[in-house]
């Protein structure tokens, strides 16, 4: 009966753990098509009405708007007066924010990693004999 208790626990247990991480995934994805809907309404509304009364994908469109209203402002940006904003808009606003100096940092050094930026990789040999890939943040 022991043997029988134990089976049905560890195999309950090892599907949830299969379980689990497919359901958060699930989950995570329902709120970011959902962010991306609510993020498209705005620019939805710069449209006729009507327009989009009949869409069947709604998250698609969303999309494909926010991609669109993205490509228009990386267009801008192009440019020197669009620089000259931009450049504007990142240190009145967005500098004044404590997290994004922190995240510019770490996002400036993951996509340097490969040209002799911020983060080089190295492997960490641990005192119970575990390797790890790692990125050396700062040599001090």
């Amino acid at each position: 009966m022991k043997q029988l208790l134990e089976f049905l626990k560890t195999t309950a247990l090892g599907g949830l753990f299969v379980l689990l991480p497919l359901l958060l995934l699930y989950l995570l994805l329902s709120e970011a098509l959902g962010l991306i809907v609510v993020l498209a309404e705005p620019i939805a509304d710069l449209f006729p009405k009507g327009t989009f009364d009949e869409i069947k994908y709604p998250a698609e469109v969303g999309l494909g708007l926010i991609m669109g209203v993205s490509f228009l402002i990386g267009l801008v940006l192009r440019s020197e007066n669009g620089r000259r904003l931009g450049r504007w808009v990142e240190r009145m606003v967005l500098d004044r924010l404590p997290v994004y100096k922190a995240l510019k940092s770490l996002a400036t050094g993951f996509a340097e990693a490969g040209r002799d930026g911020a983060f080089k990789t190295a492997v960490l040999n641990s005192s119970d004999g575990e390797r790890e890939i790692v990125y050396i943040i700062e040599d001090h």
